[in-house]
């Protein structure tokens, strides 16, 4: 579980490494996720974001005016809708769209493969990858980080204090709680016979934990895996939360009708819930938001 007294330790390291003064006065410099360093000579002014939390962060910060590319995934806010669209970055990106766009700096998110990190560099294209999110710490390491690229650290600074608050909020209101109830998050079930789902070091199971439930996925062995039938049914969650519901991909009237679903505790007492995946899944500013409604569902008596 997240330790919030690390908190000014991620603020104050990229504060100190944003100049280091004499001839480099000015120059911006952070470590992103792949432990790569990351140098800009000025704020990067024409952006290209490649994952739909990057571009959330940046209008989070306002600096959405500096977006001048993004994937197809990046739908949120509307604004970003008006933002010419690279296409996808899966399996690969297409690494002439944003050379002709001439960004000063690409943000790439977890998902991206190091290679493709790599080829972007090669085209002269500064790039901060923000490696595989495993918590809400790293979370707040990524918005930072993308705050001083910007060269708005304050604007940074106040968006995390603002969900560290949230955050806490949830937690000093679950510490009542009289259960903790086991919980499946669902993330793509079409495959109704083993569907995705988080597991240990996954920052999904992270705010499972932080709502006041157990995650199902922590005996796994990967933050992302495929969960059998058979095990659902051995461990037989009291919530499932469905964030495969997104685009009307499942429902509860749905799950109940899977082979060997409706025998599920969760299922029985209609405690199946659809849930946005956009604000649980994406590990950018609406992230509060995810955990505030994971816990509504988890905990409907402590927020009505």
């Amino acid at each position: 579980m997240t330790s919030f007294r690390l908190l000014p330790l991620l603020l104050a390291p990229l504060a100190c490494r944003q100049g280091s003064g004499g001839g480099d006065q000015g120059r911006i410099l952070v470590e992103d996720g792949l432990g790569r360093e990351v140098r800009l000579e000025r704020p990067a002014d024409r952006i290209v974001s490649l994952a739909p939390a990057h571009t959330e962060i940046l209008f989070a910060l306002g600096a959405g005016d500096r977006l001048r590319g993004r994937d197809a995934f990046s739908d949120h806010p509307p604004a970003a809708l008006e933002v010419p669209s690279i296409g996808s970055v899966h399996p690969r990106p297409n690494l002439e769209s944003v050379l002709l766009l001439y960004p000063d700096l690409a943000l790439a998110g977890g998902t991206m493969d190091p290679s493709d990190v790599r080829a972007l560099q090669g085209l002269g294209i500064p790039v901060y990858a923000s490696g595989v999110i495993a918590s809400l710490e790293d979370v707040y390491a990524d918005i930072l980080a993308v705050s001083r690229l910007c060269g708005l650290p304050s604007e940074g600074d106040r968006l995390v204090a603002g969900l560290v608050e949230r955050v806490t909020a949830v937690r000093e209101r679950v510490r009542s709680a009289a259960t903790r109830p086991l919980v499946f998050y669902e993330i793509d079930g079409s495959d109704p016979a083993r569907p995705w789902t988080a597991g240990p070091s996954s920052f999904i199971g992270e705010l499972i934990e932080l709502a006041g439930g157990r995650n199902l996925g922590d005996a796994g062995s990967t933050p992302y895996f495929q969960v059998s039938i058979e095990e659902l049914v051995a461990r037989d969650p009291e919530i499932i939360l469905l964030g495969s519901a997104a685009r009307a991909a499942a429902s509860p009237e749905l799950v109940a009708a899977r082979p060997g679903w409706s025998s599920l505790s969760a299922v029985k007492t209609g405690a199946v819930h659809p849930i946005d995946d956009d604000i649980v899944s994406r590990p950018g500013p609406r992230v509060a938001l995810g955990l505030e409604s994971i816990a509504r569902r988890i905990h409907p008596e402590l927020f009505r």
